[in-house]
């Protein structure tokens, strides 16, 4: 980054006599013009620039840093930045000669002043906009999630014949199929708030014992009349004794639903998908 800078110079002696101030320091304070003039105190001039208000209050403002400079000879350097009545920045920076006398240097930092704020404002439009898209996600989750419950709780119902005898044992599998699915989009519903979480660092796994062919076969029929539409067969190999793994079951099972997905879009009909589970290096290998 190149921010064109003007700047100007003084020189002042070791017992705070200015000793040279060019044209543009006095056009930076045009009121205070008789105060940078040779044999004025170099300090006196920026207390009363800051006193008559040439330059503007800031968080470090001058008189800190002629207390510093003046207070602590050994400090070879002092620098800030302070903002003067035409609303245009400078850095201040103090150096200290061999013979104890100081350069002050005025450098014009407007252009970067300005470069900063506009930075500091896209990125506070940019965190309204995720605050925003956070608020827009829940309240869209809480208006799915009231239906979406009643699905599930209805199927969960006739799933377990709470009120008698379904019939047709087709009829029964079908219920279970559905609150499957039900559940499956509940868990995507909540991983859609999790997008937030992970935009800052936030997103948590719930680990826990898994049993590779129970998410394997939950997966299978829950694709299992996407791929007979497709005109698809499916089929399962697991390797035997598969053990059990640390997992989050969720995103596991929609890990592979999404694979399961892709090969059902990209096999051509009559083709065949096959999910396959085995042991590799201390853990589980599954491939679709």
């Amino acid at each position: 980054l190149v921010v064109r800078a003007y700047r100007s110079s003084d020189l002042v002696s070791a017992n705070d006599e200015i000793l040279l101030s060019n044209d543009q320091t006095t056009a930076y304070f045009p009121t205070l013009r008789h105060l940078f003039q040779p044999s004025m105190r170099f300090s006196d001039a920026l207390r009363q620039a800051a006193a008559s208000g040439a330059i503007l209050p800031v968080q470090r403002g001058p008189e800190t840093l002629v207390d510093r400079f003046l207070d602590h000879p050994e400090i070879r350097r002092v620098v800030g930045d302070v903002q003067v009545v035409s609303g245009r920045w400078l850095r201040m920076s103090f150096s200290r000669t061999p013979q104890g006398e100081t350069v002050a240097i005025w450098s014009d930092i407007t252009e970067l002043k300005e470069r900063e704020e506009a930075m500091r404002a896209a990125r506070d439009e940019a965190e309204k906009a995720s605050r925003a898209k956070s608020s827009f996600l829940a309240s869209i989750s809480h208006e799915l999630r009231t239906p979406l419950n009643a699905i599930i709780g209805f199927s969960e119902i006739i799933e377990q014949e709470l009120l008698g005898p379904v019939g047709t044992p087709e009829y029964r599998q079908y219920a279970d199929d559905i609150l499957n699915s039900g559940r499956h989009l509940l868990k995507i519903i909540n991983d859609v708030l999790d997008l937030s979480k992970s935009e800052t660092g936030a997103l948590s796994f719930d680990l826990a014992p898994v049993e590779i062919g129970q998410v394997v076969e939950a997966c299978r029929r829950m694709m299992r009349d996407q791929c007979e539409r497709a005109g698809l067969t499916m089929e399962v190999a697991l390797e035997p004794d598969l053990p059990w793994v640390d997992a989050d079951a969720g995103r596991l099972k929609q890990i592979l639903l999404n694979l399961i997905s892709n090969a059902v879009k990209f096999t051509d009909a009559g083709g065949r998908i096959e999910i396959a589970a085995m042991e590799r290096a201390g853990g589980i290998a599954i491939t679709v």
